[in-house]
């Protein structure tokens, strides 16, 4: 039952990202806390935008407004991939060591996209 429960979920954010241009809807997207608090662009900045155009094929415009956000994407697909099968995949994705990994990629595009781009 909890499996329905993502995938609807997952579908009404699909849904709703499709639907609400975020450059030209109404403010319905939350604020950065990250950009608000300290002015610099977090990793997930620009996803929502990215996500918008990635679903009505502007491929190149989801790279330009996030380029973190397919590679997220795509490691997200893989860890559900893998959580599902039994073995060194699935204890691989639960590590503290990919976990760690991850954070740590996160944090050095934040320092990248704000310092070099």
């Amino acid at each position: 039952m909890k499996r329905w429960i993502w995938i609807v979920a997952l579908l009404a954010l699909l849904g709703f990202s499709w639907m609400f241009d975020p450059l030209e809807g109404p403010a319905i997207y939350p604020r950065c806390p990250v950009k608000w608090l300290t002015g610099w662009d977090c990793p997930g900045c620009g996803s929502a935008r990215a996500l918008h155009a990635l679903l009505h094929g502007r491929l190149a415009e989801a790279w330009a407004f996030n380029p973190w956000l397919p590679i997220v994407l795509v490691m997200a697909l893989l860890a559900l991939i893998g959580s599902n099968r039994p073995g060194k995949i699935r204890s691989f994705i639960h590590s503290p060591i990919t976990l760690t990994l991850f954070v740590a990629l996160s944090i050095g595009w934040m320092i990248v996209r704000n310092i070099y781009l």
